[in-house]
């Protein structure tokens, strides 16, 4: 008889333990950090990785206007946030260039050019160039060379309030 309770009582903990880390997993309030910004992972709305011999990545994330004023405090007080545009190099990267391209269907096409991210006239983006370690976008045109680049990129629309993030490595 003790061990049919012993048995029971480790098997009802085991299965006590178990529930308990999935259900922790569910959680609201977990967060994923992108370009120095917190986002509550449960304002993703759509998510693509791809590591197919190169690496990709696409977020977006749909934010309540609470939350995005809470965002643009944080932009405000960064270093590595620019308000938009940007400049002509990274508009030319990102809204038609010819040269990079994704294995992704969720970018959409206007007029044949592949859009990596929406173009927005209200909001702010931030860079950074992983191989030259640096968020400053004119080292990065300086230093990008067709099927050799690593950066990642944030935007955030103050509009829509959506946080759009891309990484790509060729």
């Amino acid at each position: 008889m003790k061990k049919f309770i012993m048995i029971s009582a480790s098997m009802l903990i085991a299965l006590t333990l178990l529930t308990s880390c999935s259900i922790t997993i569910k959680i609201p309030g977990l967060k994923v950090k992108r370009m120095g910004i917190e986002l509550p992972l449960s304002s993703r709305i759509i998510q693509s990785v791809s590591y197919f011999q190169e690496g990709e990545a696409y977020e977006v994330y749909e934010l309540d206007e609470y939350v995005g004023n809470c965002i643009i405090e944080e932009i405000d007080g960064s270093n590595i946030w620019r308000p938009l545009p940007m400049n002509n190099f990274l508009e030319w990267l990102l809204y038609g260039a010819g040269d990079i391209s994704s294995h992704s269907e969720v970018f959409k096409t206007i007029e044949g050019k592949q859009l990596f991210m929406p173009e927005t006239s209200a909001g702010y983006y931030s860079l950074y160039d992983k191989k030259g370690k640096s968020h400053d976008p004119e080292k990065f045109a300086e230093s990008y060379k067709d099927n050799d680049f690593g950066f990642r990129i944030a935007i955030f629309d103050m509009n829509d309030y959506k946080f759009y993030y891309l990484e790509m490595d060729r």
